[in-house]
């Protein structure tokens, strides 16, 4: 599915059952509500957005269980389902994706990145390597959580 199709097709999807998404992002500039927000409905199906440049930012302003992920890092799936889960009631939606990452992706340099979607009946992650030689950058991450939605939708 092309990338314009996909966010079409999740937006108004949102829209069609009456839920809103709410996305929390760290260290990605907040591509992926940037990308659902220029679609027909994204301004219908989107509704609050926490973007942040450091996880560490996100996981003290939402009071996020440090002790819980202590062992796997601020930078890890556990940290990113911890968003997802607590971003929901944090954000007032119905659906909240968490995008965590170090800092901007860039080809210069590999980085893992964890995607985290809370449906409110299960949280569903990812972890993807991006920039540097891995050949994926910001879009092909962007297309990854918006399959990640549109499979559970």
């Amino acid at each position: 599915m092309a990338e314009e199709t996909i966010a079409e097709n999740v937006t108004q999807t949102l829209v069609e059952r009456e839920l809103t998404l709410g996305t929390v992002e760290c260290g990605v500039g907040g591509i992926v509500s940037r990308r659902l927000f220029g679609t027909d409905y994204g301004v219908n199906a989107l509704g609050n957005s926490l973007i942040l440049d450091d996880v560490g930012e996100a996981i003290g302003l939402m009071a996020l269980p440090r002790p819980q992920f202590r062992k796997a890092g601020d930078l890890s799936a556990k940290a990113a389902r911890a968003a997802a889960r607590e971003g929901r009631g944090f954000l007032g939606v119905n659906l909240c994706l968490a995008v965590w990452a170090r800092g901007p992706i860039t080809e210069e340099e590999e980085q893992a990145v964890y995607v985290a979607l809370n449906t409110g009946r299960q949280v569903i992650d990812a972890a993807y390597a991006v920039g540097g030689d891995t050949g994926h950058d910001a879009d092909w991450l962007v297309d990854r959580a918006l399959e990640m939605l549109w499979d559970a939708l």
